[in-house]
């Protein structure tokens, strides 16, 4: 739900209507399987904007980036506020310059075992992907490197800006 009413703020925030029609809230992307007690059939889907056809999402490694650790940071030090990165009109992607909170616990959660990670920072340890514990690593040691990514990454406070060309993210001016 959390996740849900920081959505309806980021659309009241830029003036977008949205129409809900439906929310399901269900079990009917739960796969039962051995040994696995539950997991999702899929983790993401996509919308065509020409067909309204919904359909799993898939991305590549590539697609995930940009500054993927430092927006995995964003997301576990940076405040909680869900931040819309894509400038559609444009077609680039920007990250504009942030502080954390209170980092005082990453070095010991970076001293932690997978184990303890997974089963401790993951709200679904039991499907999460084969990575998630080497982004959350990630993400904790840019987070202890750069205690405030004002200074350290954002020169002069300057947002990031990535754009998309040939399959490859290139930093623009």
């Amino acid at each position: 739900m959390e996740i849900l009413n920081g959505f309806a703020l980021l659309c009241a925030e830029f003036g977008m209507e949205v129409h809900l029609e439906t929310f399901a809230c269900s079990s009917f992307n739960t796969c039962e399987t051995f040994p696995i007690p539950s997991a999702p059939i899929v983790y993401g889907v996509a919308v065509s904007v020409e067909t309204g056809d919904i359909f799993p999402a898939v991305f590549s490694e590539e697609s995930k980036h940009p500054a993927h650790v430092l927006r995995g940071a964003y997301s576990l030090y940076g405040g909680g506020r869900m931040r819309n990165i894509y400038n559609n009109e444009k077609k680039y992607i920007e990250i504009e310059s942030f502080t954390f909170g209170d980092t005082s616990s990453v070095r010991e959660l970076l001293r932690r075992n997978d184990d303890w990670i997974l089963k401790n920072l993951s709200t679904s340890p039991d499907v999460e992907p084969k990575n998630f514990v080497s982004n959350i690593r990630q993400s904790l040691s840019f987070i202890y490197q750069n205690s405030d990514p004002a200074k350290s990454v954002f020169k002069n406070n300057k947002s990031l800006k990535y754009r998309l060309t040939a399959d490859t993210w290139t930093a623009i001016g």
